[in-house]
C-alpha cells in the first residue's frame, strides 16, 4: 500500500514540475511595463511545452516579471536588449502565474546567440 501511495505522489509531483512553458529561440513582439512595476514579454509565437493551466487564452505567448525585484529588472533589461538587437530569447516559465493571474511568471532565460 505504501508503494502505491508513493508512486501516486511521485507521478503527481512529476507532472506538476513539467507543467512549464518554454520559449525556445522566440522573437519578442513587445515588452510591456505597468505603473506598478509589473510587466510581461509577448513573444511572436505561443509558448511551447506545457504552459500552466493558469495561463489565459490571450496570454499563451507571454511571460511576466516584476521590476520591483532585482530579477525582474534583469529580465526587463534582457528583454529590451534582445528586442532592440533583433535577437531571439530562450525562456522557461515557473509553472505559476504569480505576477499576473493569467500570465505565466518567468523563471530563467537568456538571449540566443546564433
Amino acid at each position: 500500500m505504501k508503494k502505491i501511495i508513493f508512486l501516486v505522489f511521485v507521478a503527481f509531483f512529476h507532472s506538476q514540475t513539467l507543467a512549464v512553458g518554454i520559449a525556445d529561440s522566440f522573437d519578442i513582439d513587445y515588452v510591456r511595463i505597468d505603473h506598478n512595476g509589473k510587466g510581461f514579454i509577448r513573444f511572436k509565437r505561443d509558448i511551447i511545452h506545457e504552459p500552466p493551466t493558469c495561463a489565459g487564452v490571450d496570454y499563451k505567448n507571454a511571460m511576466s516579471f516584476d521590476t520591483n525585484k532585482d530579477p525582474g529588472r534583469a529580465i526587463y533589461s534582457m528583454a529590451l536588449t534582445a528586442q532592440a538587437s533583433g535577437k531571439k530569447v530562450y525562456a522557461v516559465g515557473r509553472g505559476l502565474c504569480e505576477t499576473y493571474s493569467q500570465i505565466e511568471s518567468w523563471n530563467y532565460g537568456y538571449i540566443v546567440d546564433p
